[in-house]
């Protein structure tokens, strides 16, 4: 029996949507051999499934959902669906994310022998006189502009104090994120930004008096300290995210193209081309096209475009060269695709970010019939 043949089956049964011609393929296959019946019965015990979904169209969301419950034994009844949990059936994908050990002795081939690790709380801060300072969570070191203190790091995240130097406001500091690595940093007004793998941001040591102003290369999540009388302003590109006080993420990750998710509160974006202010509420993007800068807004699931700033991956429908883009970045490694077809198969699944990238490439490979070869730090994928 094929590998997609063995996911509709099982993503069935948790269903409870197989008729009796499919319940005996399912029951064959799992009596077949003792690492089946394992498998299965992982499958059907574990709590982790209760949030790995694949997308099938054509179904009662809500029966599906009730059914994938009851044969799991989770819960009896559910009035609603969480975002998290919005795909009615279970992809065999992800539930071998969550049993990589079980899912190792039924794969074809054996685990690689050189495994790939997630990144890591790591950045290089660029001081307002130029000197650089490596940063680590396991380093604890104490930041100064002149003879001041200005800042501390200790367990990956940098904290700035609020300065008494009035030249403050014009010193910057540059905080660069490299390919496997992640940082937080809270910046003097109580400010706190994730910065994702691959990524700039330049700030001053402390805001002026009429305005707060940060420059941003890469992805980041902002969570906006409060203050009416300051709008922060966050500038990428040729254009300017304005807000008050709130939550969003701000990504130029896509070519050509620079994204604003609003989580909370309100923010607008504004270009250099136009005199237009185009605002945000919760739960919609706002994508900037740098070709005709023009601003499109349509209302998003917010869960994918900020799932990395809670340790998670969460692809939606997304075409296989642009996950391997992510995973490219956040483990430091290279993909080649054989065969340029391959780049459009499209995938929907949530993994956590701490999985080694050899489990989550070995359950791509499992659901989706492709080959994949992992070479130190290339990641080579064909037919």
């Amino acid at each position: 029996m094929s590998k997609n043949n063995i996911s509709h089956l099982i993503s069935g049964y948790l269903l409870g949507e197989l008729n009796e011609n499919q319940k005996k393929l399912l029951e064959d296959w799992v009596n077949k051999s003792e690492e089946n019946r394992k498998f299965f019965d992982e499958i059907c015990s574990s709590k982790k499934v209760s949030a790995t979904y694949f997308t099938y169209k054509k179904i009662d969301y809500g029966k599906a959902y009730q059914n994938f419950l009851i044969q799991t034994g989770q819960q009896q009844k559910r009035t609603s669906i969480t975002p998290w949990l919005k795909y009615a059936a279970v992809a065999l994908l992800l539930i071998a994310l969550s049993l990589p050990v079980v899912y190792y002795s039924l794969s074809d081939r054996s685990k690689p022998s050189e495994t790939i690790m997630p990144g890591n709380s790591q950045a290089v801060l660029i001081t307002d006189d130029g000197a650089e300072v490596v940063l680590k969570s396991d380093s604890a070191i104490q930041i100064k502009s002149g003879s001041k203190l200005i800042a501390t790091n200790d367990d990956g995240s940098i904290h700035y104090n609020k300065s008494t130097d009035k030249k403050a406001i014009e010193r910057y500091n540059t905080l660069i994120v490299p390919r496997g690595g992640e940082y937080r940093v809270t910046l003097a007004d109580g400010t706190k930004i994730h910065l994702n793998s691959a990524s700039e941001l330049r700030y001053p040591i402390d805001f002026d008096s009429n305005k707060r102003e940060v420059y941003l290369k890469g992805e980041a999540y902002f969570e906006i300290a409060k203050d009416s009388t300051r709008p922060f302003y966050v500038i990428v590109d040729d254009i300017k995210v304005k807000q008050y006080g709130t939550q969003f993420n701000v990504s130029t990750r896509k070519e050509d193209q620079v994204n604003i998710v609003l989580v909370e509160g309100s923010v607008s974006v504004l270009t250099n081309n136009s005199a237009n202010e185009y605002m945000l509420e919760p739960s919609q993007l706002a994508s900037y096209s740098t070709d005709d800068q023009s601003v499109d807004i349509r209302k998003v699931d917010v869960s994918p475009y900020v799932a990395w700033n809670n340790g998670r991956f969460i692809f939606e429908d997304e075409k296989l060269s642009d996950i391997m883009e992510t995973l490219s970045l956040w483990y430091d490694v290279d993909a080649e695709f054989k065969n340029p077809e391959l780049e459009q198969i499209r995938f929907t699944g949530n993994v956590s970010r701490e999985a080694p990238i050899n489990t989550i490439l070995s359950a791509i490979e499992f659901s989706n019939e492709v080959k994949i070869t992992v070479r130190e730090k290339n990641i080579i994928i064909n037919n």
